[in-house]
C-alpha cells in the first residue's frame, strides 16, 4: 500500500493531495483548445488560417478578458451561488454581443475562412461562458464532470484531425463541439436561478469590473498582445507570420496554462512541483537548446515552412522558461494585497515594451529574426516582473 502512494506521489505534478491535476487540465482544454486547434491545422500547413485564427484568438482575448473581472478567484474565494449566477448570465449577455462584433470584422474584412473562423468564435465564446460553471463544479467537488468534459473535449480533438487527414471539411467537426457546449451550458441553466437575486449583484460586480486596476491591465496586456500579432503579419505577410504564429503558439502554452490554471492555486496555497517534474522539464530544455543549435547549424531553416517552423516552436518553448518566471513573479505580487495595485502599473509598461518589440526586430534583421519574437517577449516579461518592478515599486 505505501509503495502505491509513493508511485502516485512520483506520478503526480504537485505535491498536494487535491485534484489539482484534473482541475488544470479541465480548465486547460477550455482555454487553450483553440490555440491547440491552431497548432493542429499548422502541421498541414494551411498558414493562412492559422493567420486568421491567430488574430481571432487575439481579438476574443481582448473582449472576453476585460470583462472577466477576475470572476474565477472570486467565485472560488466566496463560494457564493448567487455571484455565480450574476457571473453567467452575464458572460453569456457580453458574448452575445462580442459575437456580433466577430460577425462584423469577420465579413467587413472578408476572411478567406469566413465559416470556420465564425464556429471556432462560437467556441470560443462558449468556453469562456463555462469558465464559470467548469468553477463552480470545482468548489462543488464534482468530479465526474471534469472527466466527462475532458473526454469529449479529446474525441472532437481526434474528430478535427481525422477530418484533415482525410482531406475534408473541418466544419462538421466543429458543428459537433459547439452543440456539446451548448448542452453543457442548458445543463448549467437548469442549476442556477436568475428571479431571487437582486439588482445590487449586477451592480456591485459592474463596479468591480470597470472601476478595478484590473480592467486597465487586462485591457492594456491584450490590446499590445492584439497588436503584437498584427505587426507580425503586416512585416512579415500571412503565410510567413502563420508559421511564426504556430510556433508561438507552442511557446506560449506553459507560461498561457501557468498564469490562467494552476500558477494562483499553487503561489496562493504554497503548493509546490514534484521535483521529479521539475527535473525532466528541465532536461527537456536542455534537450532542445541541444536541437536549436543542431537545426541552426545544419540547416536552412527559412528552406521551407516545416523546418521554420520546428526551429521556431523550439525557440519559442525556450523562451517559455523565462515567460513562466516573469508570470511567478507578477502572481506572487497580485497576491501581496498591499502592492498588488503596483503591478497593473507594471503590467501597462510591459505591454508598452512588448510593442515595440516587433518593430525593432525588423528594423534590426528583417522579416527573418521576427522569428526570434517570442523569445524577447518573454526575456522581457522576465526582466520587467524581477527587475523593473523591484528596482521602482519594490515588489
Amino acid at each position: 500500500m505505501e509503495k502505491k502512494v509513493d508511485l502516485i506521489k512520483n506520478i503526480n505534478v504537485f505535491n498536494s493531495k487535491g485534484k489539482i491535476e484534473l482541475e488544470t487540465a479541465t480548465l486547460g482544454l477550455n482555454i487553450f483548445l483553440p490555440t491547440l486547434l491552431l497548432i493542429i491545422i499548422s502541421f498541414f500547413q494551411n498558414y493562412e488560417l492559422v493567420s486568421e485564427l491567430s488574430i481571432l484568438i487575439g481579438v476574443n482575448i481582448i473582449l472576453t478578458q476585460i470583462f472577466s473581472a477576475n470572476a474565477r478567484p472570486l467565485i472560488i474565494r466566496s463560494k457564493d451561488e448567487k455571484l455565480v449566477s450574476v457571473i453567467f448570465f452575464f458572460r453569456i449577455f457580453v458574448s452575445i454581443i462580442v459575437f456580433i462584433i466577430n460577425l462584423l470584422l469577420i465579413f467587413n474584412y472578408k476572411t478567406i475562412f469566413s465559416t470556420q473562423l465564425i464556429l471556432l468564435a462560437l467556441i470560443i465564446l462558449q468556453q469562456w461562458i463555462l469558465e464559470i460553471s467548469i468553477t463552480y463544479y470545482e468548489i462543488k467537488n464534482k468530479k465526474n464532470i471534469f472527466y466527462f468534459y475532458i473526454f469529449f473535449s479529446i474525441i472532437f480533438i481526434i474528430f478535427f484531425t481525422v477530418c484533415y487527414l482525410k482531406l475534408t471539411s473541418i466544419n462538421l467537426s466543429l458543428i459537433f463541439y459547439n452543440f456539446f457546449l451548448i448542452f453543457n451550458i442548458l445543463l448549467f441553466l437548469k442549476k442556477i436561478k436568475l428571479k431571487k437575486i437582486k439588482k445590487k449583484y449586477f451592480s456591485n460586480f459592474l463596479k468591480i469590473i470597470f472601476k478595478s486596476e484590473e480592467f486597465i491591465s487586462s485591457f492594456s496586456i491584450s490590446f499590445a498582445n492584439l497588436i503584437w500579432r498584427l505587426l507580425v503579419i503586416n512585416y512579415c505577410g500571412k503565410i510567413l507570420a502563420g508559421i511564426y504564429f504556430a510556433g508561438f503558439a507552442v511557446g506560449s502554452l506553459p507560461g498561457s496554462l501557468f498564469n490562467n490554471t494552476f500558477g494562483p492555486s499553487i503561489i496562493k496555497n504554497k503548493i509546490s512541483i514534484n521535483n521529479n517534474w521539475l527535473l525532466f522539464f528541465k532536461f527537456i530544455l536542455i534537450l532542445l537548446l541541444f536541437s536549436s543549435f543542431i537545426i541552426f547549424i545544419n540547416f536552412d531553416i527559412f528552406s521551407n515552412g516545416s523546418i521554420t517552423q520546428l526551429f521556431c516552436s523550439i525557440i519559442s518553448i525556450l523562451g517559455s522558461y523565462f515567460m513562466i518566471k516573469g508570470l511567478f513573479k507578477r502572481q506572487q505580487a497580485i497576491q501581496k494585497r498591499k502592492r498588488n495595485k503596483n503591478i497593473f502599473k507594471i503590467d501597462i509598461v510591459y505591454s508598452i515594451f512588448i510593442v515595440l518589440i516587433i518593430p525593432l526586430l525588423y528594423n534590426l534583421g528583417g522579416e527573418e529574426i521576427v522569428l526570434y519574437a517570442f523569445l524577447f517577449s518573454s526575456l522581457t516579461s522576465f526582466l520587467t516582473y524581477n527587475y523593473l518592478a523591484n528596482k521602482i515599486f519594490n515588489l
